[in-house]
């Protein structure tokens, strides 16, 4: 199975280019094909569940399951099933979010959870072999093939980002680690402005009290139970023989034992606290392990072409119709010469 390949499409049309395992192509459009659909859902669940991608390949294999060009399915090619956003039915070309470019075989949520789980898997890997850790690890996309960016290295000196895709080895995307990260770097200290950290912050800040809000008041909550308790005492005092208080009283008593078994919750953050930390990481680009958090918590997608870099923000631009992803461009010869 190959990625996507050349070819026009546009909100589920193709005009040429070879099918995606999962789908076939009927009138110029991309329909799933339902018994390929079953493995490819098959694939996400096995790898969550624990199995490597080998072993999901072997187990295809095994139960005769082939490609769509009669191949048996290799370790690459489940890989490439398992980093592809098109099976949600969202993808980006050029930096623009196509909805319906291929209709949804799996949940945005299964495909963000497998993508933070090979990108443990790979970051693991990659230190270990080189010792080298690659901040935009997992963020990186070709912006030519569509297929994803990897860390590389020659001799365990020299490290790079590179597509690993033959098709296009005239424009192929092969960029210096350190200068595609401040090429990054530079592009996001430009973007994050006063105002915009106060945006982000602001964003953040109506998540978690909207998230805060949904939690009960442990506080609260036994206050008025023991008020309720104190009622029903003082009703018994009056009425001892009542059956009926005497059974209100036993719930109440047992629902303030299961409001004492309740976390108590911290104090709540202020709108402060998220702009502090955006500052606090922002100073801290140049250590490699702050730097890997910052990309990580404002970085969506990376799309890596030769000249350039598109970024793509985990920010969203409401006054967008529809509202879209924000985006910063962001070109290689801002940092010097850059290998290509």
């Amino acid at each position: 199975m190959q990625a996507w390949h050349s070819g026009k499409h546009y909100k589920g049309h193709n005009f040429g280019g070879r099918v995606l395992y999962g789908y076939d192509r009927k009138d110029k459009r991309f329909v799933i094909n339902e018994e390929q659909a079953v493995n490819v859902r098959r694939i996400f669940k096995s790898y969550l569940s624990g199995c490597t991608i080998q072993s999901i390949a072997d187990k295809l294999n095994a139960d005769g399951y082939r490609t769509n060009y009669g191949n048996e399915f290799k370790r690459y090619t489940v890989s490439d099933i398992l980093h592809n956003d098109k099976y949600t039915g969202i993808h980006y070309i050029d930096g623009i979010e196509e909805p319906e470019t291929c209709p949804a075989i799996i949940s945005q949520t299964t495909f963000e959870r497998v993508k933070e789980k090979l990108n443990q898997s790979a970051h693991r890997s990659r230190e270990h072999a080189t010792g080298h850790t690659y901040a935009l690890s997992g963020l990186l996309q070709c912006g030519v093939c569509g297929r994803y960016v990897c860390g590389s290295s020659v001799e365990r000196k020299y490290f790079y980002y590179a597509c690993r895709s033959r098709e296009h080895a005239e424009n192929s995307v092969h960029i210096h680690a350190d200068k595609l990260e401040q090429v990054v770097i530079d592009a996001l200290q430009t973007f994050f402005t006063e105002e915009q950290v106060s945006t982000l912050a602001e964003r953040l800040y109506q998540i978690y009290t909207t998230d805060m809000d949904g939690k009960p008041d442990r506080s609260k909550r036994l206050n008025e139970i023991e008020k309720q308790i104190q009622g029903t005492v003082n009703a018994l005092i009056a009425c001892p023989s009542s059956k009926a208080l005497q059974e209100k009283l036993t719930q109440l008593e047992e629902q303030k034992a299961e409001i004492e078994k309740m976390p108590i919750l911290q104090p709540q953050l202020k709108k402060e606290h998220f702009e502090n930390y955006f500052h606090w990481l922002a100073l801290r680009l140049e250590h490699i392990e702050d730097r890997q958090t910052f990309f990580h918590t404002v970085i969506h997608k990376v799309l890596v072409y030769p000249e350039k870099a598109v970024i793509i923000l985990n920010m969203t631009d409401e006054m967008a119709d529809p509202p879209k992803r924000e985006q910063v461009e962001a070109f290689m010869s801002n940092v010097g010469e850059v290998s290509l």
